[in-house]
């Protein structure tokens, strides 16, 4: 079975909802399943004029820390090829469940269908591509993005991507919201169990 059949087969059985189910829904044309459609992809996105901002996480869940860094990401990249904003083109990678759970027990929290539908509901992501692995060294050689982002929660020596970007060039983005997916995760069930005393 190929990767893509597996990661739809991952989705659907998440939802248990049929395919055609989830192709009523606008935001599913957002995401990108293999390699191939990720070719295309950044291949229609470059003939249209447009550069591609490109990052990655498990979103788990998503929070206002994740959008402050989209949009300073975008502004980066777009500041750095010296075109408009609206013409920077968002590609956000996102983990798979069998990812999270390996990088961190009990989680992820939200199913991937979640944190796919929560980030393909944002306006300025184009594109979401769920990978499995530690790293997107083998998406960045396909999009050839004009520029990679993190946040800078973490260090340059400890980035997945350290040593594969190629010409790509690495940015990372402010940390403004001080908070984190994890905290989230751990202090939610605090605050349900107070809020019910």
């Amino acid at each position: 079975m190929s990767e893509a059949a597996e990661l739809e087969e991952t989705v659907l059985d998440l939802t248990a909802q049929s395919l055609a189910e989830w192709h009523k829904f606008s935001w599913w044309e957002k995401i990108v399943w293999d390699a191939q459609q990720l070719r295309e992809w950044s291949d229609a996105m470059r003939a249209r004029g447009c550069v591609i901002a490109m990052t990655a996480g498990n979103f788990d869940p998503l929070h206002a820390g994740h959008l402050d860094g989209f949009a300073q990401g975008r502004e980066i990249v777009g500041c750095q090829a010296r075109v408009p904003l609206d013409v920077v083109k968002l590609l956000v990678c996102i983990d798979t469940d069998e990812t999270v759970a390996a990088q961190k027990p009990g989680r992820p929290a939200f199913k991937l269908a979640d944190r796919l539908m929560m980030l393909a509901g944002m306006e300025c992501v184009t594109a979401i591509a769920p990978f499995r692995g530690a790293t997107t060294a083998p998406l960045i050689a396909i999009v050839k993005p004009a520029g990679y982002f993190k946040g800078n929660d973490r260090s340059w020596s400890d980035t997945p991507e350290r040593g594969h970007m190629g010409k790509t060039p690495f940015y990372f983005v402010e940390r403004r919201f001080k908070i984190s997916s994890t905290e989230l995760v751990n202090l939610a069930p605090q605050q349900y169990l107070g809020a019910r005393k």
